[in-house]
């Protein structure tokens, strides 16, 4: 009888053949899970690799559209689509219908955290202006305001509606109004700035309205420096020097050979402006000087401009050297990140005293500053009489009180004393302040006059009066000094929450020149149009998600 010899071994090693088996089969079972798992982990690494891929494409096809307020039609086009297909090849490429829904939804997450935001602000001013191109016209608007903790302007844009019919001050005021309501800030806003949609106007657009400071002094050149230099005996003077210096940058600006020879004689480039404003005149006068005789004649003959004569280079060296703080001065109110409320009164004062210390040497101006030093004082009359600009300009470490004579200081004192804090006010955030705070530029230092910096002490805790006065008597000129100062911090953030200029509103309509082409104006609807011109303004206050 046949006998199986490997039965107690087996026994021996206590196990049998179905246990071996069994072991077997599952050990191949957990081979195959493996590698089922592998492939899965692999495709799912595939799948969110291209979700990432298809949702960054989608990103840079919507945010080439809204940056450049392209039109959304362009998606249609053949040859942008075949671009697109050849850059991301087995990316589904967005047609219009999406991205008219994605602009939809940017939009609403845009505008809620915008309203969150402000919902947290104390106060506000706002800007307005009104655009006209190709038959069209668009009520702009935007929001600014001062950050408690770090004392930073922040901005952000309102509105860019489409505005039929007459403008009538009762339209303008509607309109100001509405905005004002969609985002809850009626109580909060210390006033509107507005341009020249007043002009002419013998009311004004509703309460809290004023305008803006740079706009003020452009009529002031337009219309009392102008007056001056284009009538009596400068007349033919003037008309003829500024014949030939618009030659010269004409020719500059239309022929490309002729702007590499200035460059290449001058050594310099010479960019021509394209704003219309009389500081981009005297940007050009200003270069036209600042060359010397041999390389203004090397380009007067090269492109064919008549020479300018030793008393027509003296009249423009002259109108350089007398009209510069009035450039300055426009330059400072045109900005939007350090000028405050508080900047007017000290810019309008040191601005008359510059141009008096020329009226004694001025050979040919002499008239012009009496006419610009009369028109400041009548068109900012009522700026020196308001108490918020005044209590503004106190409240500005770089101004203090040195612009007031004696009796007027301590006027000042007892106002800002006098003046109630408001609950609710952030503390000093140290890190961020000073972060935030920097020296005034040297070409404001050469503008303004103060006394020496002087370092501040640790924090104290001061009464009113007594804080009011502390601060009064200091001499430090930056923003940091007062985080040591809470009371007169809370006063600066609320009346230099003022923006004085308008500037900012006009760039949400010139950005890239975009705005003026009838392609984008017209190819769009008046909602849509807005949205994309809302969204490129604030990409940098919200974050927009598609």
């Amino acid at each position: 009888m046949d006998t199986d010899h490997t039965e107690p071994i087996r026994k021996h090693l206590g196990c049998d053949e179905d246990k071996v088996k069994a072991a077997a089969k599952k050990g191949r079972r957990r081979e195959e899970n493996g590698e089922l798992t592998g492939q899965l982990k692999k495709l799912k690494a595939d799948i969110v690799s291209k979700s990432h891929a298809q949702s960054r494409l989608d990103e840079l096809i919507f945010n080439f559209v809204v940056e450049d307020c392209q039109s959304f039609h362009v998606l249609e086009q053949p040859g942008f689509r075949k671009l697109l297909a050849g850059l991301a090849e087995g990316q589904l490429i967005m047609d219009r219908l999406t991205l008219l829904t994605k602009v939809d939804l940017g939009y609403i997450s845009m505008r809620a955290e915008l309203t969150a935001k402000l919902d947290s602000v104390q106060h506000v001013c706002t800007t307005a202006d009104i655009w006209t191109a190709n038959g069209r016209s668009y009520f702009g608007m935007t929001c600014h305001w001062i950050d408690a903790a770090t004392l930073q302007r922040k901005s952000a844009a309102l509105g860019f509606a489409r505005l039929q019919g007459p403008h009538t001050c009762d339209a303008i005021s509607g309109r100001i109004q509405d905005i004002h309501a969609a985002y809850n800030i009626q109580t909060k806003v210390q006033t509107t700035n507005v341009g020249d949609i007043l002009d002419g106007r013998e009311d004004h657009a509703g309460p809290g309205v004023q305008r803006c400071a740079s706009h003020t002094l452009d009529l002031i050149v337009a219309e009392e420096l102008w007056q001056a230099v284009s009538q009596g005996p400068l007349c033919q003077l003037h008309y003829s020097t500024m014949a030939k210096v618009s030659a010269f940058w004409s020719k500059c600006h239309q022929l490309q050979v002729a702007s590499d020879r200035a460059e290449e004689v001058a050594r310099m480039p010479l960019v021509v402006l394209r704003a219309g404003r009389w500081n981009a005149e005297y940007c050009m006068v200003q270069k036209v000087v600042s060359l010397t005789a041999r390389e203004r004649a090397v380009l007067s003959e090269r492109l064919g401009v008549p020479a300018l004569q030793a008393e027509e280079m003296a009249f423009l060296q002259e109108y350089v050297l007398v009209f510069k703080p009035l450039a300055f001065a426009l330059e400072l109110f045109q900005a939007e990140q350090k000028c405050y409320l508080g900047l007017v009164i000290p810019t309008v004062l040191s601005l008359k005293n510059k141009l008096k210390e020329q009226r004694a040497s001025a050979r040919y101006f002499a008239d012009a500053i009496d006419a610009v030093v009369a028109a400041v004082d009548a068109r900012f009359r009522d700026v020196f009489a308001s108490t918020e600009a005044k209590i503004a300009t106190a409240t500005t470490p770089q101004f203090r009180l040195w612009w007031l004579s004696p009796p007027e200081r301590e006027e000042m004192r007892g106002l800002l004393v006098a003046a109630q804090p408001e609950p609710g006010f952030p503390a000093v955030v140290e890190e961020e302040q000073e972060a935030a705070a920097a020296a005034s530029a040297e070409s404001e230092d050469d503008f303004f006059s103060y006394g020496p910096v002087k370092l501040a002490g640790p924090p104290e805790q001061l009464g009113v009066a007594e804080e009011i006065h502390k601060y009064l008597d200091g001499t430090g000129k930056s923003l940091e000094c007062l985080r040591d100062f809470p009371r007169v911090r809370q006063l600066f953030v609320k009346y230099n929450t003022v923006l004085p200029s308008g500037a900012p509103v006009q760039r949400l309509f010139s950005h890239k020149a975009n705005m003026a082409s009838l392609q984008r104006s017209t190819s769009l609807n008046d909602d849509f149009f807005e949205r994309i011109n809302l969204l490129r303004y604030n990409s940098t206050v919200c974050s927009v998600r598609i």
